[in-house]
C-alpha cells in the first residue's frame, strides 16, 4: 500500500530536537500523556513529528499511542532557597 521511502519519511525524528540528559523516550496514549502535560514539574514533547505507526502505551497497556520525550523540570526557585540556607 505504501512504499518504504514514504514510511521512512513519516518516522523521521524531529531534526531540530536534541535529547537532553535525564530524558526518557516512552510510548504514551493520549490519556496517559495528558497526566504528564498537566504536571508542572515534568516536560513532555513528541519524538516523531508525523508518527505513522502507533504502539501500545507503556503505562496503561490498553490503548495505542505515540513516542514522547519526558523529563523532570528543575525547580530553580527551590534550588536558590536551598543554596541560601546552607
Amino acid at each position: 500500500m505504501y512504499n518504504e521511502e514514504f514510511l521512512k519519511l513519516l518516522n523521521v525524528k524531529n531534526q531540530n530536537r536534541v535529547p537532553h540528559d535525564g530524558e526518557i523516550e516512552i510510548c504514551l496514549c493520549s490519556r496517559c500523556a495528558s497526566t504528564f502535560y498537566s504536571m508542572p514539574d515534568h516536560g513532555i514533547e513528541r519524538v516523531y513529528k508525523y508518527q505513522f505507526f502507533l504502539e501500545t502505551c507503556i503505562i496503561c497497556k490498553e490503548r495505542c499511542g505515540y513516542d514522547f520525550y519526558v523529563w523532570q523540570l528543575r525547580n530553580i526557585r527551590n534550588e536558590k532557597i536551598a543554596h541560601l540556607r546552607r
